[in-house]
């Protein structure tokens, strides 16, 4: 699967956000997928994913890495919270299908927060973090990584 990497604008991330408030937990994953859709509330990147569903957050977090990697210097001061906040949307009904999970209400899972304590729950953010923190040596993080993407830690 081929996705143009957008990144949502302030009302794309208060759409976002708001469905933990508003919606139904089963709802949650098409709805935010119709958000990302949605061109009048993101902006494109210029990066583009490329991942084969299910994916293991290992893979995740490599194709990430490539397609931040393959803009130049557009992501070199961060990944934008717009950015983490539409793959979550965009991927979430295709990574919780593909794996056959059920919808949770942690919001911290999906919604980007600039918490440190919780920041490693996040399903597309926190592999990605995880696997550039050990570059060096990835086999200190097999553990983590080597599991379903749609997963808790």
């Amino acid at each position: 699967m081929l996705i143009e990497v957008r990144e949502f604008t302030q009302a794309g991330r208060a759409s976002f956000r708001a469905l933990w408030e508003q919606e139904q937990v089963g709802d949650i994953p098409k709805k935010s997928k119709k958000l990302s859709e949605n061109a009048t509330l993101s902006e494109p990147t210029g990066a583009h994913l490329e991942i084969d569903l299910p994916a293991n957050k290992l893979s995740l977090a490599m194709a990430l890495r490539s397609s931040f990697l393959s803009v130049g210097d557009r992501f070199s001061d961060g990944i934008p919270q717009g950015v983490w906040d539409w793959l979550a949307a965009r991927l979430m009904s295709d990574l919780l299908e593909s794996e056959g999970k059920k919808m949770t209400k942690s919001s911290e899972a999906w919604v980007v927060t600039h918490d440190t304590w919780t920041a490693y729950r996040h399903r597309i953010a926190g592999p990605y973090f995880t696997l550039l923190s050990h570059l060096d040596n990835p086999a200190a993080a097999m553990s983590v990584l080597c599991s379903g993407a749609s997963q808790h830690p």
